[in-house]
């Protein structure tokens, strides 16, 4: 891995651990409504064998079987959630990294990254218990 993609992971990782550090005690992150109850409590009966099974799911159920598996891992709890998606958003922070330099040059490929860390919703979206970032 080159020097840059280890500083784009850090930078990234480290901007996201961040994030999720400043808004584990607010309001909207302890007391879950709408789309993050929904997947919260899906996560729940995933793990207690009371899910419905029956198909067609109203929206794509990989995401809170991902949710599930941390909550099986760490204990249900978002903040868990958060850190994992803030580690597996640095990782797409690098990727695009990687593409930029393969498709362009070494320059653009750490612009491309550099990008990637700073912008804000990638950030802000590390923190959401949702299925879908911009």
């Amino acid at each position: 891995m080159p020097w840059t993609d280890s500083a784009v992971l850090c930078v990234a990782l480290g901007l996201r651990l961040l994030h999720v550090l400043s808004i584990r005690h607010a309001y909207f992150f302890t007391h879950l409504q709408t789309e993050r109850l929904r997947y919260h409590l899906w996560a729940l009966s995933i793990l207690s064998w009371t899910q419905r099974t029956s198909l067609p799911f109203d929206q794509a159920p990989g995401y809170p079987y991902l949710v599930a598996g941390i909550y099986a891992t760490f204990g249900p709890r978002v903040t868990a959630v958060a850190v994992v998606q803030a580690v597996l958003d640095a990782i797409t922070c690098v990727a695009i990294a990687r593409v930029g330099r393969r498709c362009f040059g070494a320059p653009a490929g750490l612009v491309a990254g550099l990008l990637a860390v700073a912008y804000g919703s990638f950030i802000y979206c590390t923190g959401e218990l949702e299925s879908a970032t911009p």
